[in-house]
């Protein structure tokens, strides 16, 4: 009788060569963590991807840090090999943000459709999906994008920016102002310090035929930001608006107890009588303290490409246009902007 074959032992210089591969991928773990892109980024190319050219969290990592420090065709090159390798899903997402990013949007689309194919529950994925398609030309395609944005609120009830998105697209889509407002009312109950929410409410509310409580929303937004001149003179505007109205009006009230500061003043004579709103989509990085649980997927809350990184660090700066863009419908006083945030995801997996 033949007796089975016995599985040799591991060698112990392939024990050696694992330990080494989780020490190094533990360290580019903790640089990316802390932002230290360019750190994290070096360690990967020269260390971790030398001793496990395969690695998908690796490349995964390589990849989304390309990506934020504007290197897109690197980028490219990680995340699709990091999908080749069997990060699928998060690779999927993240290769779909690179390729908007670089104004391939049928790709961009194919990708963000691969990874919703792969995981239903992808709520960043349908999110940038929607973001493609509320902007095309065909009514169809457009009404997806509403479908999209629920289905990413379905994955994932408490997701902001989807909120926002989706009150966004309501209006500029179906002209559903009562839609629209309780999206973005949504959004800032799960994100009370989500800027943009705030200004798309009060934009509503004003078409709505209520300036007092448009004024009560841009007040809170100028508590986020109370340097913002744009935010300031619309503000202003909308003050000085509802003073000439019927003292009857409560409106009248709410506008008297409006307080000046001085920025208020500078805009007031620098003639920001009606500004626009800010633009959509400032930069935000990943979040620090995001859950991480033996490779399960981690969305970061709300990443932007940054412009061109300087040498030796990754810029914060600017105000990038991301690929949804946004605009108003004709005849409206100004433009809606919705903040068409794309969301890079990665994994934080607690073993190499």
């Amino acid at each position: 009788m033949k007796r089975p074959s016995r599985i040799p032992p591991a060698r112990p210089n392939q024990h050696r060569q694992a330990s080494l591969v989780q020490k190094v991928f533990a360290q580019v773990t903790a640089l990316y963590q802390s932002n230290q892109y360019t750190q994290a980024l070096e360690l990967c190319r020269s260390k971790l991807l030398k001793l496990a050219p395969s690695h998908p969290c690796g490349l995964l990592y390589a990849g989304v840090i390309s990506y934020l420090s504007n290197d897109l065709q690197e980028s490219e090159h990680y995340l699709k090999a990091a999908a080749a390798a069997g990060n699928s899903f998060d690779a999927y997402t993240n290769l779909g943000l690179t390729l908007a990013a670089m104004h391939r949007l049928p790709e961009a689309e194919s990708a963000y459709r691969r990874a919703v194919a792969l995981n239903p529950r992808a709520a960043q994925a349908w999110n940038n999906l929607g973001n493609i398609l509320k902007n095309s030309f065909k009514t169809e395609r457009r009404q997806e994008a509403l479908e999209c944005y629920r289905r990413a609120i379905a994955a994932n009830p408490g997701y902001a920016n989807a909120h926002n998105n989706l009150g966004h697209a309501l209006d500029s889509i179906q002209g559903d102002k009562a839609g629209a407002e309780e999206s973005f009312r949504a959004a800032i109950a799960y994100d009370p310090n989500y800027l943009q929410a705030h200004l798309n409410l009060a934009d509503i509310l004003e078409r709505s035929g209520r300036p007092d409580e448009a004024l009560t929303s841009l007040r809170q937004a100028l508590v986020l930001q109370p340097n913002n001149f744009q935010v300031i003179g619309r503000a202003l505007g909308l003050r000085r608006g509802l003073a000439d109205w019927d003292e009857r009006l409560p409106g009248r009230a709410a506008a008297g107890q409006f307080q000046r500061v001085p920025a208020f003043e500078s805009a007031r004579l620098a003639g920001n009588r009606r500004s626009h709103p800010v633009p959509p989509g400032g930069s935000v990085w990943p979040h620090p303290l995001g859950r991480c649980a033996g490779g399960a997927a981690h969305g970061f809350h709300g990443c932007q490409r940054p412009q061109r990184a300087p040498a030796g660090g990754v810029s914060v700066g600017g105000l990038p246009q991301s690929p949804g863009g946004s605009s108003g419908h004709p005849g409206h006083r100004r433009p809606r902007p919705g903040e068409f945030r794309s969301v890079p995801v990665c994994l934080r997996p607690g073993g190499g």
